[in-house]
């Protein structure tokens, strides 16, 4: 995961997280999901833009229940 931290967050600021998958491909046999990232405060500037690589896992998918 990479962000940067662009603009000041005020105390009344509203912030909106979003995101959105940009790519998927297979890495050594894993499924990758590449995704893009943002927090847009309410005057509509993306003050945290970001992206982040995940690898999926179907195993456990109730593990953090089993906690």
């Amino acid at each position: 995961m990479q962000v940067q931290l662009r603009a000041f967050v005020y105390l009344s600021d509203v912030i909106r997280l979003g995101g959105r998958v940009t790519d998927k491909f297979i890495d050594d046999g894993d499924t990758v999901i590449a995704v893009e990232t943002w927090a847009s405060n309410q005057r509509g500037k993306n003050v945290m833009p970001g992206s982040a690589l995940v690898a999926p896992s179907r195993a456990g998918r109730n593990s953090l229940e089993d906690r």
